[in-house]
């Protein structure tokens, strides 16, 4: 007798334990296997008219099948009992689980190897419910032998839940496995005032949403990550941008302790103008007309996303992350909307992008304004005029396009970039159907010998990094409405480029991609435990787009031929300093190009500022 059946001064605490799974895994001899008392069972005969229904392959000699529920009883200790509710199996029978749930503070699903696919509909049922759970795997005499992490990985199972092996005729065993989900229960139940764990899905493993879901993991939130790619997929793979990051975008990798490459990536401290003479390339190589070098406050970065994605996507799983390798559709996420608290789209192509309209008083183009072209080498030498001096070089051959050239840290170590984009049609627009990585690099060579000689006497011994080290493609600046509807009703966030999408002309993409990863992460912590609905995923978004309006006008506005006062600005950095190195800050923060750029009337009042001070 328990002290509790004999002392009625004293009363036990009475829980509430779900056994559930699929058919014929064991529910019932797990529940008659630990029961006190005899076991109710409502085992009723299968019949020839469950043929259809009832898949017997894995237990041809199964005679009987649970109708509505198994009940038992187990006193683990002296103030403890455990109730225990065995779920029907068939899934015709599946209408009475919630009332079977209701109240439980865990579940054990019982898990088959022989049929694991059977387990993910009883996963993804607890999963949607937020009832703590562990996964007992309930080896039969017979079948294959696996290892708990490897269940573990063929059901994605996240890292905090228990996965165990257990013999449900075993009354140790079911104990041991009782007691680790009444533990497991006890660590995922919030304490008092304590608000329960949001789970988010970050669809996308680009600068943007492994940021979030990074910074997520930091602040205790359950982040699922899906990526169409492994991490060594990604590292082995071909380059995917050109990313120089400024000195803001850096400062939030820093800020979240995800810098693990600032060391041995190079400094870059200037931003270089160079204008080639119109029309001087007619007769032979082009002539310089402009030429000067601004310096940045704080240094910038490139980091190939080779390796950075790649090494922050094994951080994130290392940390306890559930990362899922599986290209996302619609239908997946509209799965997934009834499961997490909050779906965020970071990344995605075709049917996945057109969830979100296209706003067509932000997106003034709809087409490519650019033909791009992306080599990645060793052996490029210094620029003479500031040899010691690592700068990005933006080079504009006027009607024709423009080359920067840029260093970066590659997975070979240091390299460059040469990255051409050409007007659509124009003499650049030669890469299209280039697929031998030699070939792409010998036509970026030949045209900057025409284009850029002052580039091309540099770039002489130039090598690819690697196989993967080209790229080359277009797409029309777009901005995108942020909020996709799913077919089932739910709602999806849209996130970074996958809303607003630039042209790569002024380099903000990586930039962008860290600034809206800050901004929606600060909201979604100040959110606390409110829904994250319609209204809320539209506040954040234009909280992101207090800061990337800026980016847009602008960078539309450089794709546009430009307009005397810009020439007499470009112009003017050549023979004033400050008015060079404010353009090669406005990088790091575009809003200031408002100040004194795109209006006649502020250029030529800051020329005068300028000069002003200058003489005095």
């Amino acid at each position: 007798m328990h002290a509790w059946q004999t002392d009625r001064t004293r009363a036990p605490i009475a829980t509430k334990i779900v056994v559930a799974g699929g058919f014929g895994v064991g529910k019932t001899t797990l529940v008659t296997a630990v029961s006190e008392i005899t076991p109710l069972q409502t085992e009723a005969l299968m019949t020839e008219a469950s043929e259809a229904t009832d898949d017997l392959t894995a237990t041809p000699g199964k005679s009987t099948t649970t109708v509505a529920m198994d009940f038992g009883r187990i006193t683990l200790d002296d103030d403890l009992v455990l109730y225990l509710f065995g779920t029907p199996g068939q899934q015709r029978f599946w209408f009475m689980w919630d009332d079977i749930v209701r109240g439980a503070i865990g579940a054990v699903v019982m898990a088959d190897t022989r049929r694991l696919k059977d387990c993910f509909p009883v996963l993804d049922y607890f999963e949607s419910s937020g009832l703590p759970y562990v996964v007992a795997v309930n080896h039969f005499d017979g079948s294959e032998r696996f290892e708990p992490e490897d269940v573990r990985e063929a059901l994605t199972i996240p890292q905090h839940i228990p996965v165990m092996i257990m013999d449900a005729r075993r009354r140790i065993s079911v104990i041991e496995t009782l007691l680790a989900l009444v533990g497991h229960a006890l660590d995922e139940t919030p304490s008092r005032g304590q608000p329960r764990m949001r789970k988010i899905l970050v669809v996308g493993a680009g600068q943007s949403g492994l940021q979030i879901a990074l910074g997520l993991q930091s602040q205790g939130y359950e982040v699922t990550l899906m990526s169409n790619r492994t991490a060594d997929e990604i590292r082995t793979g071909r380059v995917m941008s050109t990313q120089c990051m400024f000195h803001t975008a850096l400062q939030h990798e820093r800020d979240l302790q995800l810098n693990f490459w600032e060391s041995q990536a190079p400094k870059i401290e200037g931003l270089g103008v160079s204008v080639a003479a119109p029309g001087s390339w007619a007769e032979g190589p082009a002539a310089r007309a402009i030429d000067w070098l601004g310096r940045l406050d704080g240094y910038a970065q490139s980091v190939d996303q080779r390796v950075k994605m790649a090494g922050w996507m094994e951080t994130f799983a290392q940390r306890g992350g559930q990362l899922v390798i599986h290209g996302a559709a619609v239908g997946d996420l509209d799965y997934f909307s009834r499961t997490y608290d909050l779906v965020l789209v970071a990344a995605g192509k075709g049917e996945l992008v057109q969830m979100f309209a296209r706003d067509p008083e932000r997106s003034p183009y709809s087409e490519p304004q650019r033909a791009l072209a992306v080599s990645y080498v060793h052996g490029l030498g210094p620029r003479p005029e500031h040899p010691d001096t690592e700068g990005v070089r933006c080079n504009l051959v006027p009607g024709v396009g423009e080359l920067f050239v840029m260093p970066t840290l590659t997975t070979s170590g240091r390299a460059d970039i040469l990255f051409w984009e050409g007007i659509p049609g124009g003499p650049l627009d030669v890469f299209n159907g280039v697929k031998d990585p030699a070939e792409h690099l010998s036509l970026t060579l030949e045209l900057m010998e025409r284009y850029v000689p002052w580039e091309y006497a540099r770039a002489t011994k130039v090598e690819l990094t690697d196989a993967g080290g080209t790229l080359a493609g277009r797409y029309a600046p777009t901005v995108r409405n942020p909020v996709g509807r799913l077919p089932g009703g739910g709602l999806v966030l849209g996130v970074a480029d996958v809303v607003v999408a630039n042209d790569p002309i002024t380099g903000q993409g990586s930039n962008s991609a860290s600034k809206c990863a800050a901004a929606y992460l600060s909201s979604i912590v100040e959110r606390g435990d409110k829904p994250f609905d319609e209204e809320w995923m539209r506040a954040t978004f234009d909280r992101y787009w207090d800061t990337a309006q800026h980016v847009t006008k602008w960078t539309n506005a450089m794709l546009a031929p430009p307009p005397e006062h810009i020439l007499n600005l470009i112009g003017a950095a050549g023979e004033l300093q400050p008015v060079a190195d404010r353009f090669a800050n406005g990088f790091n923060d575009p809003a200031d190009f408002e100040n004194f750029f795109y209006e006649p009337e502020k250029a030529q009042a800051y020329l005068v500022e300028v000069s002003g001070a200058g003489a005095a």
